[in-house]
Order: C-alpha cells, then structure tokens, then sequence
C-alpha cells in the first residue's frame, strides 16, 4: 500500500512465484506432495459422482416403473380430444377425466 497526494490509497499488485513441491517446513513434514494429494482427491470426487449420478438414475428407474400404467376408475367418464399419430404410428389422445 502507498499514500498518495490527493488522499486516497494506491495498491501495488506484485507478482509472487509460489513453489508448492516442498515436502517439509521447519519442523513439519508431509510424505505427499500437493500435486499427488489433488490427483487422489480429483479421483476420489470423479469416482463419488459417478456413483451418485448411478444411485440417483437407479432411483429413478425404479420409482418411474409403473407409471405408464393406466388405471381406470369405477364411474365417470373420459373425455378424448386432440387425436394425434406418433411416428411409429400409435395414435395418441388427450384424456380429461369427468367424473
């Protein structure tokens, strides 16, 4: 930091190298270096959110399994509207209950 005439303060940003491939400081020491440490974590994290997104689509499937069912109720009536052919030539419906 620098005063300067009108008041105000100036910073000065200087350009530090960093050397982070110590393996010890004083009387502290540490057998891996932070470039091993950050490749394990990195594997770590990829293999954690590849079971997550797995766990996540298995629960998935499986509360989606019978949704496709179509169950009709006792009385009332359906109401059909908007016939239209998919392309592999299945005709689809908007349905509205009355009930």
């Amino acid at each position: 930091m620098a005063a300067v005439e009108d008041g105000g303060v100036a910073f000065q940003v200087t350009n530090h190298t960093v050397n982070t491939d110590s393996t010890s400081e004083g009387n502290l020491s540490w057998a891996e270096t932070a470039d091993v440490v950050a490749a394990k974590f990195k594997s770590q994290m990829s293999t954690s959110l590849t079971n997550a997104i797995t766990n996540a689509q298995n629960n998935l499937m499986k509360a989606l399994a019978n949704q496709h069912r179509l169950y009709l109720p006792a009385k009332g009536h359906f109401l059909m509207k908007d016939p239209v052919f998919n392309s592999l030539g299945d005709l689809l419906v908007g349905l509205t209950y009355n009930g």
